[in-house]
């Protein structure tokens, strides 16, 4: 079977490698970095300190403040609306019970009840007293 069988093999020639070097800086590299990183600082300052960076922060604040007290005066609002609607439904509901109260049976039944409380208590009052006036009647031992 290996006869049968060739080989195949596979051959990477070697190659030189040359390992990478960075470059050296070359004189005055560090001074113009410094002036470099100077200048940039300088600019980003300059920016942040500008007349115009100024003024956009004031109009975003401005109108921040402005959409705030317009977002407050409109929750207000809805509130109030919300509150006197539900006064005007409470308002009309009272006025309808009260026109459809018979009134002449309420006055019967509130003196009924009146009358009947009335009679009860004149009657404990009367027992009280026949209790009394047996008590001192009663022959003394």
């Amino acid at each position: 079977m290996m006869d049968d069988q060739t080989v195949l093999k596979i051959e990477i020639p070697v190659e030189d490698e040359t390992v990478y070097q960075p470059e050296t800086r070359k004189p005055g590299m560090n001074e113009q970095i410094s002036q470099t990183k100077q200048q940039v600082s300088a600019t980003a300052v300059n920016l942040w300190q500008s007349e115009s960076r100024q003024k956009a922060t004031r109009k975003i604040g401005q109108a921040v403040n402005a959409a705030t007290v317009k977002t407050g005066l409109f929750i207000q609002q809805k509130l109030s609306d919300l509150a006197a609607k539900g006064v005007r439904q409470e308002a009309a509901s009272i006025q309808t019970r009260v026109q459809e109260t018979d009134w002449a049976a309420e006055l019967r039944n509130s003196g009924s009840n009146g009358l009947r409380w009335v009679s009860q208590r004149a009657a404990q009052l009367a027992d009280r007293t026949a209790a009394s006036s047996a008590d001192e009647e009663a022959p003394k031992s």
